[in-house]
């Protein structure tokens, strides 16, 4: 799976072994990462010569459910956050109580809040 890295100053896509199932988490298909040009370059620049991995808020959808994880089902929407689990990676391991449910939208789409217009995104699939 891809994901982005920070690594001696340089931003860099990183070839990863897929997370596993993990006992009271969700794995979820990212489908949008929240950039933040601020941290993400903090990051990079006082990155040395081991990866660092960048994100911490995405929203996708769920492949798996894990064991004794309630409340929630393969196909459903989710949002997640938090380090070490949510980055800008194709596949996230994610505990259950850092995500929450996305509603499916309905009818056309409403143009973004101007504080969501601020971020900006990364799109994974």
């Amino acid at each position: 799976m891809k994901a982005v890295a920070a690594k001696a100053g340089a931003i860099q896509i990183l070839e990863l072994e897929p997370p596993s199932r993990t006992k009271g988490h969700l794995l979820i298909r990212t489908e949008f990462s929240a950039i933040s040009p601020g941290t993400e370059l903090s990051m990079a620049r006082k990155s040395q010569n081991q990866p660092v991995l960048l994100g911490y808020s995405a929203a996708g959808v769920v492949v798996e459910v894990g064991e004794n994880v309630t409340g929630w089902e393969v196909g459903q929407r989710a949002a997640c956050y938090g380090g070490p689990y949510v980055r800008h990676a194709e596949l996230l391991s994610v505990p259950a109580n850092l995500a929450a449910a996305v509603p499916e939208a309905s009818g056309r789409r409403k143009p973004p809040s101007p504080v969501s217009a601020r971020l900006r995104f990364m799109h994974c699939g």
